[in-house]
């Protein structure tokens, strides 16, 4: 659990963190940076950033197995998830819920039991670059979120669906230059 702001942490092993209901690094500070570790098998989520966690970074870890999510922001901006390797979790590879201008790039996405990327109620991110292939439901999946930039991702076996309630939920994304299974993925609004 860390709480402090500028706190780096690197080159561990996180296994079954908190037991059943547990995260492996929950993150509620700022400036925080998470890198080069494996975590995989907690009850809950491998990473875990919540209510007012910002301009942290996630980069280069392998997470895989964790009970729900790889790695979960709710209420986080300004955060870089990159390079990352997130595979197998209960659930979805990375929930961004009520999160804004986060950048995920160059990521390794596969096999999780959800969706690879979710964003929900989230606006203002950018999703590029990364891999995604094999997830259960959807590669990218945009749930009442506006103004999100999806950009030269590459797909096998997945591709992205948009949902909500709004006319902006729909048109309000940049979504080019992306492939699924060899082949482009047309946008129109």
């Amino acid at each position: 659990y860390v709480s402090a702001d500028n706190v780096t942490i690197s080159r561990f092993t996180i296994r079954k963190g908190g037991g059943y209901w547990g995260d492996g690094i929950d993150v509620c500070g700022d400036f925080v940076t998470i890198t080069g570790n494996y975590i995989s098998g907690n009850g809950v989520d491998g990473i875990d950033l919540y209510y007012s966690s910002n301009n942290n970074i996630i980069t280069g870890n392998y997470i895989s197995g964790n009970g729900e999510d790889g790695i979960y922001l709710c209420y986080s901006s300004n955060n870089n998830i990159t390079g990352n390797y997130i595979w197998g979790n209960g659930e979805d590879g990375i929930y961004l819920g009520c999160s804004s201008n986060n950048n995920i790039t160059g990521n390794n996405i596969s096999g999780n039991n959800w969706y690879g990327i979710i964003l929900v109620s989230s606006s203002n991110n950018s999703i590029i670059g990364n891999y995604i292939s094999g997830n259960n439901w959807y590669g990218i999946y945009l749930d009442y979120s506006s103004n999100n930039n999806i950009t030269s991702n590459t797909f096998q076996d997945d591709s992205i669906v948009i949902w909500g309630g709004d006319l902006s939920h729909w048109n309000t994304h940049t979504i080019e230059n992306n492939i699924a299974n060899g082949r482009p993925i047309y946008y129109y609004k």
